[in-house]
């Protein structure tokens, strides 16, 4: 097709288009920049649609485009670029984005356009060129015959090592990025490198300096001090959120707060060095003691646990160390509906050969290795093989070799006995009124939760974790290293507002924490809480929005519906026996769970759809579905209207 130039104009200069190689990381760009910026996005690939969905539609336009000749384009030289049936639609792209740009202070573009034709119509300074990201030249891309054009080295695997493999990626990832910065920089594009930005988020900030862009990451330090208290107080005072919040950057405390009761009963507060009890949280300490063993050439990750257990703590052969850190044992979970060990047997005396045969050796789910299943007896094994490869109980070893030597003097594993001082009680609503949760027994969270803290101390660990301390560089490569579902030893990586982020939270009857840490940025985010009133991972995301210059969404309660006590009774009776049950009481409908021990009142929202009163959820209960003859809750049928 032959492109008519002349019929259209030059693209007006408040349109910036980014351009850039395979897996450039251009759509995660243009939406951090969209974002942080007043300006408007138009994607011209259908593939990368995705990233927009949930996106404000006032400030991104898709179009559509056939990219059915995507890959038949020439690589040799970006001034060559053809792009078939995609060159043939470039002129409407022109078109519409002059439309917009009449209307929008600035607009940018992301996608694929051609090259020379692009070149022909728009202002070079507003044409900007993205080198690859972190994860491109990981496969055989390159090495395809329709990309043979292209200046950089042929990746070729039959018969390599692994580690042959990995250098060679090397070689091949740094000649893509020369080649491809040199042919932009020939043409002469404004260029960024990832060889010389660190991440998404550096690129981002030079491109906004580059084009005087003026977005709330450039805000001085008190005016994001100031969108952080009007964001956390706002969400803190409308759910009621009893605990602690810091927010730790560059080695300083940005922004604290402490709130509600540590003990209502004698009325007193949270500070900021109320200890709380962190949950699972709690991971993250044992699977770094495991690799303190590591380390040391006590034990070996990928060796049969077995080989670290007791004799009389045998579990079934093949679950690796490394398994139990993952969450890939396939071993049985047993805090389900269905079992009595939650709010039941865990509030027994602890017998660790009894808790090991009744519940953790009931039959496994999975082969070691095939799945991923979040299951707090991977932690228990952990524990109990830090006791026996060390010689020392679980929480001497974890005092005397991480605690300690990092100065966190208010951290310790709470085993029900011993006095905590200054140590929040965990708080949560039965019947609408505020009452301490329902005891258990701690023993049988050892390893996987029931470890106190305050947010001093998880600073002091985020300032271990970011500086690499206590451990080996081979550790740290491997503790950090994802396994399946984001997964990695005791936390979870994630890819967050452009940067890296570990995290890790925790949940029970009274506790909400939540860890997030971005090193790259050298920025910590820390909630604890002893009464779960909000969704703390909601509430950290908010918070980390904001300091990546995003503006976060409040949470509210959806509008209560009026509904007759008449209507209510409907739903009353056992759903399963002993654990699930629905009653009706002084004209308020309350979810009844084990054994009459929780009563967590429910308020309509709609036809038959019912909320939390007193915690903020995203899950809804339809009580009775459509097609359902009889109420339903979590899946389980009303199968009586008596209590049984």
């Amino acid at each position: 097709m032959v492109i008519e130039t002349e019929r259209l104009q030059k693209v007006n200069r408040n349109v910036l288009f980014l351009l850039g190689c395979p897996c450039a990381g251009k759509t995660t760009i243009a939406k951090l920049l969209t974002q942080r910026n007043n300006i408007y996005c138009l994607s011209g690939d259908e593939r990368r649609f995705d990233f927009y969905k949930h996106a404000d539609a006032s400030k991104h336009k898709y179009m559509t485009m056939d990219t059915s000749d995507f890959w038949q384009w020439s690589l040799d030289k970006m001034v060559d670029w053809e792009r078939g049936v995609i060159s043939e639609q470039t002129p409407m792209i022109i078109e519409e984005l002059n439309r917009l740009s009449e209307v929008h202070d600035f607009v940018l573009f992301e996608g694929m356009i051609d090259i020379k034709y692009l070149l022909s119509v728009a202002d070079r300074d507003r044409i900007v060129y993205l080198t690859v990201d972190r994860d491109v030249c990981e496969t055989d891309f390159f090495g395809r015959d329709d990309h043979n054009g292209m200046k950089s080295a042929i990746l070729c695997t039959e018969g390599i090592s692994d580690e042959e493999k990995k250098r060679r990626i090397e070689i091949r990832k740094e000649a893509a990025i020369t080649a491809f910065y040199e042919d932009a920089q020939s043409l002469g594009l404004q260029c960024f490198s990832r060889l010389d930005i660190s991440s998404p988020l550096n690129m981002v900030e030079q491109i906004e300096q580059y084009f005087g862009l003026i977005c709330p990451k450039n805000l001085k330090e008190n005016d994001i001090q100031h969108r952080l208290a009007e964001f956390i107080g706002k969400e803190i005072e409308y759910w009621d959120f009893w605990g602690a919040i810091r927010i730790v950057k560059n080695g300083k405390i940005l922004w604290e707060t402490s709130r509600g009761y540590s003990c209502a009963e004698f009325g007193t507060k949270n500070t900021m060095s109320t200890r709380f009890t962190i949950a699972s949280v709690t991971k993250q300490f044992t699977a770094f003691a495991v690799m303190l063993l590591y380390d040391k050439g006590l034990l070996s990750l990928d060796e049969d646990a077995n080989t670290y257990l007791p004799e009389d703590l045998q579990i079934p052969a093949g679950i690796t160390v490394h398994n139990l850190l993952s969450h890939t044992s396939g071993l049985y979970n047993f805090y389900n509906f269905e079992d009595d060990f939650y709010i039941g047997e865990d509030r027994l005396p602890y017998d660790r050969k009894a808790f090991l045969s009744k519940w953790i050796l009931k039959q496994p789910v999975s082969t070691p290795g095939e799945s991923f299943n979040y299951n707090n007896s991977n932690y228990n094994l952990l524990a109990w093989i830090i006791e026996h490869v060390s010689k020392q109980s679980y929480a001497d070893f974890l005092s005397e070799n991480i605690f300690l030597p990092l100065g966190m003097v208010n951290t310790t594993f709470d085993d029900g006995l011993a006095v905590q001082g200054n140590k929040a009680n965990n708080y949560m609503h039965d019947y609408g009124q505020t009452v301490r949760v329902p005891y258990v027994n701690n023993l049988f969270l050892m390893g996987a939760g029931a470890l106190v803290s305050n947010c001093d101390d998880l600073q002091k660990w985020y300032e271990c974790l970011k500086d690499r301390k206590l451990l080996s560089a081979k550790a740290y490569k491997r503790f950090f290293t994802e396994n399946m579902n984001h997964y990695c030893y005791g936390l979870e990586h994630h890819e967050r507002n452009g940067v890296t982020m570990y995290a890790h939270g925790g949940d029970a009857n009274g506790i909400a924490t939540y860890t997030q840490y971005f090193f790259e940025d050298d920025l910590c985010i820390i909630i604890l809480s002893n009464n779960e009133s909000l969704n703390q991972y909601r509430l950290g995301t908010g918070i980390a929005e904001i300091l990546y210059g995003i503006e976060p969404k409040h949470a509210s309660r959806p509008d209560e519906v009026p509904v007759s006590e008449e209507h209510l009774q409907k739903f009353t009776g056992t759903y399963l026996p002993g654990k699930i049950h629905i009653e009706v009481k002084n004209g308020k409908l309350y979810l009844v769970r084990v054994n009459q021990n929780i009563h967590i009142e429910l308020y309509c929202i709609g036809p038959n759809t019912f909320v939390r009163r007193h915690e903020e959820q995203s899950y809804t209960h339809n009580l009775l579905p459509e097609g359902s003859e009889k109420p339903v809750v979590w899946g389980y049928e009303q199968i009586s209207k008596a209590f049984v």
